[in-house]
């Protein structure tokens, strides 16, 4: 008996990001498992995005692409689920890959799991201005409240997105990734995680992540506690306690940073990007 082979909608939202988006795609391309079809949306670039959308568009009928005008990551998301028609969504961002074994593993594990199974993800590794494996904690629905404990290309049943409301615009900002999860997620809830390199996260000095503020990233965290309230307070009836666990999964990503700036300031680094320029020429 064959295993069965639902549609996985892969969902691309892209703003300024064509130089990149060529390699996203290829890396769709790679697949082994042939049953996806990848939503390309163009919100509103002012570069070549569209162009590079269409060669890929006449290569594989699978890829379709749309344009819209600017409106942020959570209402084009939106936009390109509302435009698939997968039983199973991967969102992927224009900068980034995914393993081309991702889809095939993916889908025999939620055909294989129960209706408990939320999400599957794998293995990941930086690329870009930084290299190496992505320190993703074991999954743990505590933590998940106060950590995201995935990156944000997982695979998840498009019935979960449709039943929390899709990606919230009150995450307008960032973090959406996590919040979103973290509305599809509960304490029975399972999630697998694959052993194997699914997805490749590129590190730019300028990501969206670089330009939350301190102040825009408290907001973010008020909305999403106001919006899973009831969650939050059986957890962490002390907020002060809530505070120091956020406060903690910060510094992580500060150390993070500081490593990035380390790197850059380095003679090997800037001579790889002087070659990079000369080559290019």
């Amino acid at each position: 008996m064959s295993m069965e082979k639902p549609l996985v909608s892969i969902i691309t939202p892209c703003f300024n990001q064509a130089q990149y988006l060529p390699e996203a795609l290829d890396s769709v391309l790679r697949q082994t498992y042939p049953q996806w079809e990848c939503i390309i949306v163009n919100d509103g670039s002012k570069d070549n995005t569209e162009e590079v959308a269409l060669a890929y568009c006449k290569k594989d009928s699978r890829f379709h692409y749309y344009y819209k005008e600017n409106s942020g990551v959570c209402d084009t998301r939106n936009f390109a689920v509302a435009k698939s028609e997968g039983k199973y969504l991967l969102p992927l961002d224009a900068d980034d890959k995914i393993g081309e074994c991702y889809l095939e593993k993916a889908m025999e594990a939620f055909v294989k799991g129960s209706e408990k199974l939320r999400i599957v993800y794998g293995l990941g590794e930086y690329f870009g201005a930084l290299s190496g494996p992505i320190d993703n904690k074991p999954y743990r629905f505590e933590t998940m409240l106060v950590e995201n404990t995935f990156f944000n290309s997982v695979v998840f049943r498009r019935e979960d997105f449709d039943r929390v409301g899709g990606y919230h615009e009150y995450m307008h900002d960032g973090l959406e990734d996590w919040e979103i999860l973290l509305s599809i997620l509960d304490e029975d809830a399972e999630v697998v995680q694959l052993s194997y390199v699914c997805y490749y996260y590129r590190i730019l000095a300028t990501s969206r992540q670089r330009r939350v503020n301190d102040e825009m990233h408290k907001r973010l965290l008020l909305n999403a506690y106001e919006h899973h309230k009831e969650v939050y307070d059986r957890y962490f009836p002390n907020p002060v306690l809530y505070v120091h666990r956020w406060h903690w999964a910060l510094g992580q990503v500060e150390e993070l940073k500081k490593e990035l700036e380390g790197i850059k300031g380095s003679k090997k680094y800037r001579l790889v990007q002087k070659l990079s320029r000369i080559f290019k020429r």
